[in-house]
C-alpha cells in the first residue's frame, strides 16, 4: 500500500531522476537535497510539532506568568493588610504607653506635690515644737530659778527660826529643869 507521504517521496524522487543533473554542483547543495528528499517530512513534521509545542510552552508560560502575578498580588495585598494591622497595632500600644506615661506622670506629679507639702507641715509643725519646748524651757527654767530662791529664803528663815528656836528650846528645857525641881521641893 502507498500512503500520501510515500507518492510525494516517489513524485519527488522521480522528479529528481528525470531532472537532467548539472553538470557541476555544489556539494553543499546536493547534500541539503538529498536531505531535503530523504528527511523533508520528517524534518517538516518535526518542526511542525516543535513549533506546536513551542505554542503550547508558550501557552503555559504566560498563563504560569499570569498565576504567578496574580499570586504575587495577592501574597503584596496580605502583607499590606497585615503590615496595615502591625502598624494600628504598634501605634495603639504606643498610645497605651503614652497615656501610662502621661498617667504615671501626673501621679509622680501629684505625689510629688503630696510630699512638698508634707515636708512644708514638717518643716512647720517642727518648728511650732521647737518653738514650743524653748517656750516651755524658759518657763520651767524661770520656775526653777523662783522656787530655787523661794527655797533658799524659806531655808534661811527656817535656819534662822531653828537657830532662834534652839534658843527657846534650852530655855524651855530650863523652865522645866527649874519647875522640876519645884515640884519636887513641894512633895518632899
Amino acid at each position: 500500500m502507498s500512503t500520501p507521504g510515500n507518492k510525494k517521496n516517489n513524485q519527488k524522487e522521480t522528479a529528481a531522476a528525470s531532472a537532467p543533473a548539472p553538470a557541476h554542483m555544489d556539494p553543499q547543495a546536493q547534500l541539503r537535497e538529498i536531505q531535503q528528499l530523504l528527511f523533508g517530512e520528517q524534518i517538516a513534521s518535526v518542526n511542525q510539532a516543535i513549533d506546536s509545542l513551542s505554542k503550547h510552552n508558550q501557552q503555559q508560560f504566560a498563563d504560569m506568568d499570569k498565576q504567578i502575578t496574580h499570586t504575587i498580588n495577592t501574597l503584596r495585598q496580605d502583607m499590606n493588610n497585615k503590615l496595615d494591622e502591625l502598624t494600628k497595632h504598634v501605634n495603639k500600644l504606643n498610645d497605651e504607653r503614652m497615656n501610662n506615661d502621661a498617667l504615671i506622670e501626673g501621679d509622680v506629679a501629684t505625689l510629688q506635690q503630696a510630699l512638698d507639702a508634707f515636708q512644708q507641715q514638717t518643716e512647720a509643725a517642727h518648728d511650732t515644737i521647737e518653738k514650743q519646748l524653748f517656750s516651755e524651757a524658759d518657763k520651767l527654767a524661770t520656775e526653777m530659778a523662783a522656787q530655787h530662791k523661794s527655797l533658799l529664803e524659806k531655808i534661811n528663815a527656817e535656819s534662822g527660826s531653828l537657830a532662834d528656836s534652839k534658843t527657846d528650846r534650852k530655855a524651855l528645857a530650863d523652865l522645866f529643869v527649874n519647875m522640876a525641881r519645884s515640884l519636887e521641893k513641894e512633895a518632899s
